[in-house]
């Protein structure tokens, strides 16, 4: 019960549309590792219904300008990559379909 209390987790309905907990609670992380060993450098640790993004602002800070971060789709947005952008890390995020960029350059 503490760690339903404290984590959260997913829920699901029985057949007259209550709703109940899931089978276990569930911690949310996001890391920072290195692509080649795969080794964390930092990780953010959340309850269920913390945000990935919001996870992601924990980690701004131990980024460094050698690095090369390359962030999945939930994660594109102003603020986040102005924060990022402003360690000198250099950045490749990737974007949904219904992100709608311009084209500076085709490489």
């Amino acid at each position: 019960a503490a760690n339903w209390d404290y984590f959260g987790g997913p829920g699901t309905k029985d057949e007259s549309g209550k709703t109940l907990r899931g089978g276990f609670p569930q911690l949310r992380i996001v890391a920072l590792a290195e692509c080649g060993t795969r080794a964390l450098v930092s990780v953010a640790l959340g309850s269920y219904n913390n945000g990935e993004k919001t996870l992601a602002v924990e980690l701004i800070p131990q980024l460094r300008p050698e690095m090369l971060v390359l962030a999945d789709r939930n994660f594109p947005g102003y603020e986040l990559w102005q924060q990022a952008a402003a360690t000198g890390a250099e950045l490749v995020w990737r974007i949904g379909k219904n992100f709608s960029l311009d084209v500076d350059e085709v490489l």
